[in-house]
């Protein structure tokens, strides 16, 4: 599809003739543009954390939709725990 999309960016008419020269649809166009577009985004801000010595406490991990995991401890307030799980739904 990479080809196809940059064939997209460089044409010069319509989506729906470029489409139909291409044998797509529309949808299936803006969908690859979406995906491709999420995989060479900037980073969405989670960073890397490194943490010096071990820690002994119990942690809960959180596996979102995305890929994207999270250890946080079970120490952590409940309010923050819902934030954190209302944002992988």
């Amino acid at each position: 599809m990479r080809p196809i999309l940059e064939a997209y960016a460089h044409y010069q008419g319509s989506k729906r003739a470029f489409c139909a020269k291409h044998g797509l649809a529309a949808h299936t166009l803006d969908y690859w543009r979406r995906k491709f577009r999420g995989s060479e985004a900037e980073p969405s801000g989670f960073i890397a954390v490194e943490v010096a010595g071990g820690s002994s406490s119990p942690t809960i991990e959180l596996h979102y939709p995305n890929g994207v995991r999270a250890t946080v401890s079970v120490d952590l307030p409940v309010e923050v725990l819902q934030n954190l799980i209302t944002l992988g739904g």
